[in-house]
């Protein structure tokens, strides 16, 4: 039966909070309990399912937050994008002809949103800070060889 001692010990409390303290019995309660025990492992199982369905569609290994965070990365990455391509067709002092910053503003905007969605890969662990500093530093002393007009 649903009324075991298992089910009217865990959940006596649970007649007060459906209101209906005094007019059904504890074995009432009991099958209340049961039912939002079940419903609780039905939501489980679909939260499950989905997190299988992520890993078939070639995401494997990653959690939904780390997703996030990539696509906040690519996003912003394009919209750095974006914005180098406003500056190369319409110089930094150029800006929408429907009004706000020029493309120099912009660009350092979005510039800073890339870093932000760095730091926030670093903080949560997705990416080692000292090796993203390791290989800007690489860049810096190697890359810049093969450039026609810096200094």
């Amino acid at each position: 039966m649903f009324a075991d001692e298992y089910w009217r010990g865990r959940f006596k409390g649970w007649t007060v909070r459906f209101g209906v303290e005094g007019r059904l019995d504890m074995e009432s309660a009991c099958l209340i309990a049961q039912r939002c025990d079940g419903a609780e492992y039905a939501l489980k199982r679909l939260a499950d399912a989905e997190e299988k369905a992520l890993a078939e569609a070639g995401i494997p290994g990653l959690t939904r937050a780390e997703i996030e965070r990539l696509a906040v990365l690519a996003e912003e990455c394009g919209e750095v994008a974006k914005a180098v391509s406003k500056v190369l067709r319409h110089g930094y002092k150029g800006a929408s002809p429907f009004g706000g910053p020029n493309h120099k503003v912009t660009l350092e905007r979005e510039m800073g949103n890339v870093r932000a969605a760095i730091d926030m890969m670093i903080t949560a662990g997705d990416v080692r800070g000292g090796d993203v500093q390791h290989w800007r530093c690489s860049k810096r002393a190697n890359g810049w060889k093969y450039m026609h007009h810096q200094g």
